[in-house]
């Protein structure tokens, strides 16, 4: 029995389901396949060979398990976010984001040692303090007056005209809290970073110095309420890493969705 070529030119409905096979009655038929391995089905009807892998990084752990997540910021700059045990880093452009190197330090940042290094710029009635329990800064505000801590950074002269990023965790009464970061060229000043919102999780951000040669970091809690900052350093030439509270059994588990810039 002689075999007949039938041409076909159209993949639009890539790979169907089993149950359509024999279906000749039904247009999808004439537009799909049993199996699309390698390829991509292209919009205007053909299809075109799955581009290739290339190697950027190692994952944070290579003995546990990672996941990747897209984000589009918007139509000129996507990135994927790697979601590893309790951690998350960020890649763009064929790269992973690293910060840049800095001989600059945070000073008693994990508060082991109460909250020397940090001043007590609040007004009024406000204050700072130590939660001791879980070693921790505390800005305590009343809703008019400001909780204000702050320090002085010192930058060598080889690095004040590259980019910082300094990182850190917020914390408040019944996990809820806001604080703001502002960094400057004296104290109390925001000419380099304008007040930034903080919600309750973890952050980066970035800044520019500007030659400066001393920066000073203030965080500030203008609510009725206590919060809390912890964990605050400056990342020297590394990854760009955020603590998450998702560990590796939850990575799989976590939905996610994206409104605007904001997912």
């Amino acid at each position: 029995m002689a075999r007949a070529s039938v041409i076909q030119n159209q993949f639009t409905r890539g790979e169907l389901s089993p149950r359509m096979r024999g279906r000749i009655d039904l247009t999808q038929y004439y537009q799909g396949c049993r199996t699309m391995q390698n390829w991509l089905p292209l919009s205007h009807g053909g299809a075109t060979v799955r581009p290739g892998l290339r190697y950027v990084a190692a994952a944070k752990d290579a003995t546990s398990v990672s996941r990747l997540l897209p984000f589009v910021f918007n139509i000129t700059d996507s990135y994927a976010l790697e979601f590893a045990d309790q951690a998350m880093r960020v890649f763009r452009e064929r790269g992973q984001v690293v910060a840049e190197a800095t001989d600059a330090a945070i000073s008693n940042g994990t508060f082991d040692a109460g909250i020397s290094g940090w001043s007590d710029k609040s007004t009024g009635t406000a204050s700072i303090g130590y939660d001791a329990g879980n070693q921790r800064l505390q800005l305590s505000g009343n809703g008019s007056d400001i909780a204000i801590a702050e320090q002085a950074v010192a930058i060598g002269a080889a690095f004040r005209n590259v980019e910082h990023v300094v990182k850190l965790e917020v914390q408040g009464d019944s996990n809820a809290g806001t604080v703001k970061l502002r960094v400057g060229t004296s104290s109390g000043a925001n000419d380099i970073l304008a007040d930034t919102v903080l919600q309750t999780g973890y952050h980066c951000r970035e800044f520019d110095l500007g030659g400066a040669a001393t920066v000073y970091l203030q965080f500030r809690n203008e609510e009725n309420a206590n919060h809390f900052v912890d964990n605050v350093s400056l990342i020297d030439d590394a990854v760009v890493e955020i603590a998450t509270p998702y560990g590796e059994a939850d990575l799989f588990t976590l939905k996610f969705v994206q409104d605007a810039d904001t997912m």
